[in-house]
């Protein structure tokens, strides 16, 4: 939001989202998350990095490893995100 100059209102409408709902991440419920999953002795990883190439929007990938073997590997289509 920074980067692009926006608002949380603008990036809420952006992301197809009302205002609240986009401030819950940004004010701790993310890192509430993650704390839970280290708790239960996790690591969690977090890579925001550059849209692809011609894409307009963003993606999201999951992925779960235990003992360095891959559990789930999930890329969410742009179209799944709206």
């Amino acid at each position: 939001m920074r980067e692009r100059k926006l608002t949380q209102q603008q990036a809420a409408a952006l992301c197809g989202v009302d205002q609240p709902t986009l401030s819950k991440p940004l004010n701790g419920h993310l890192e509430s998350i993650a704390r839970w999953l280290t708790a239960l002795g996790k690591s969690v990883l977090i890579n925001v990095a550059p849209k692809g190439r011609g894409a307009e929007r963003g993606s999201l990938s999951v992925r779960v490893t235990e003992e360095n073997r891959v559990l789930t590997d999930c890329l969410c289509l742009e179209s799944q995100l709206h």
